[in-house]
């Protein structure tokens, strides 16, 4: 298993916050089966500005160290955007690290409130040749409120990321409760740990499994074919289910009148 959202890279983020850290990371991904990760450490202007040339400088000074100490792990280049308006000029400029320098970008939108321009944006850079794939939807509150502004994301052929701390309970019921309603229906491409530490927010995979195979078996089956494709940079088809509005219960009522 391969994960493809992770702050595993020491001191540049509110990830890992040293070496001693990344390494105590490294033994929980061994143990839960996971030998690779992409590193995605904040590009967030103002606050985390990791531009590709930082990201690389960092990864090469951790992988020289990790072969100094003969630890056999492997961790490719990445970064986590957060979106603004800005975001189409920094990919122009070169500053923003692509998922394994490929043509997937992750990308994580605010919280509370969806940008008037984040689906321009998405189009502008899939023009560009760039796929977005969306980082822990479930999270978002818009998403939790209205579980099919999902639709909209899809239709522009966003692909999407589940977090497993979402899957587990780590960031609330209703949290929780959405990120199972998308994996039931179908409506994701990835999931992955977003791991900052070697706690509740650690690189933990196991778990999440567990209940996501209540729902279909071969899930990680097919999760693993689409990060080889990411891996390699080979187009992902984008074929994922629609998400159905929450029926209220007058709704449930009407239905049964009929």
């Amino acid at each position: 298993m391969i994960d493809i959202h992770s702050h595993i890279l020491p001191g540049i983020d509110d990830g890992s916050k040293d070496l001693e850290t990344t390494l105590k990371m490294i033994e929980i991904y061994k143990s839960q089966g996971v030998d690779t990760v992409i590193s995605t450490p904040h590009f967030y202007p103002s606050y985390f500005e990791n531009t590709k040339e930082v990201v690389n400088k960092t990864l090469y000074e951790i992988n020289e160290k990790l072969k100094a100490m003969n630890i056999d792990f492997t961790i490719y280049p990445g970064s986590e955007v957060f979106a603004t308006q800005d975001t189409l000029k920094y990919v122009k400029e070169g500053y923003i690290q692509t998922l394994n320098n490929s043509r997937y970008i992750l990308m994580e939108f605010d919280y509370k409130h969806f940008p008037e321009y984040g689906l321009d944006l998405i189009y502008e850079l899939h023009l560009l040749g760039y796929r977005v794939v969306v980082a822990h939807p479930e999270r978002y509150y818009y998403v939790i409120k209205d579980i099919t502004f999902l639709n909209e994301l899809i239709e522009e052929g966003c692909l999407i990321q589940i977090n497993t701390s979402s899957i587990t309970g780590l960031f609330g019921r209703e949290v929780k409760k959405t990120a199972l309603k998308i994996i039931e229906n179908g409506s994701f491409n990835f999931i992955a740990t977003d791991a900052h530490t070697t706690n509740g927010r650690g690189p933990y995979f196991e778990e999440a499994f567990k209940l996501i195979n209540k729902f279909k078996k071969d899930y990680r089956q097919t999760l693993a074919n689409n990060i080889e494709l990411l891996i390699k940079n080979v187009n992902i088809c984008n074929k994922l289910n629609k998400m159905e509005k929450n029926k209220s219960f007058i709704d449930i009522l009407k239905g049964i009148r009929r």
